[in-house]
């Protein structure tokens, strides 16, 4: 769910930067063929685009050079070298929109609370009984996309592109607990639901 809002985070953002992108690309001057071929570099690095946008909506961001940084709260850019993608990038700080972007990893905690309720857990829906499962949604969470912003990092030459993508540790703990809290949300949303319906008449 986590990498699946990235995906379409990053598809909405360069979609919305389409124009930009297109005139990227003609710049270049490489005719029909050169043209296909950038685009077709720049679909073989949309899986790091969405565990970016991914590290972005969890809440630490990533970055695209030394001394940069990308998150809702922060857009710090340097020199980037002229690839459609990167017209897609935020130009400013968007805290309010990015509180909203939050709101992904908890329905992505959420759905895996939900359906910890409806398979896993039996009888009444305690606590002690959904603290756990949350808890191993949350780590299993964090150390998917920890590892997914791990193989997403890397350098693209040397000088100021000699670090590009998210931090692994701090991506980790922010999925761990939001996806943590989303679970539990998500499991007493269930629970609820689940008693309501067990104690409407004609429900036994």
């Amino acid at each position: 769910w986590l990498l699946a809002a990235g995906a379409a985070t990053a598809g909405t953002a360069l979609a919305l930067s389409g124009g930009s992108a297109a005139e990227v690309v003609s710049a270049y001057h490489t005719g029909v063929a050169g043209q296909a071929g950038l685009t077709l570099l720049c679909l073989a690095y949309a899986p790091n685009l969405a565990v970016w946008a991914a590290a972005y909506l969890v809440g630490p961001g990533f970055v695209v050079g030394v001394g940069t940084v990308v998150r809702s709260s922060e857009v710090v850019l340097g020199p980037l070298p002229v690839v459609p993608v990167f017209t897609a990038l935020p130009e400013s700080a968007q805290p309010g929109l990015g509180a909203a972007l939050l709101a992904a990893p908890v329905v992505a905690g959420g759905v895996a609370g939900w359906l910890l309720v409806g398979r896993g857990v039996r009888g009444r829906a305690s606590w002690g009984r959904l603290m756990p499962g949350a808890v191993v949604a949350g780590v299993v969470a964090g150390l998917l996309l920890g590892a997914a912003a791990l193989a997403s990092r890397g350098p693209l030459g040397g000088g100021q592109l000699a670090t590009l993508g998210p931090e692994p540790v701090p991506v980790a703990l922010w999925a761990c607990a939001t996806v943590t809290v989303g679970a539990l949300l998500g499991g007493v949303a269930a629970a609820l639901v689940r008693r309501v319906d067990a104690e409407r008449p004609g429900a036994a």
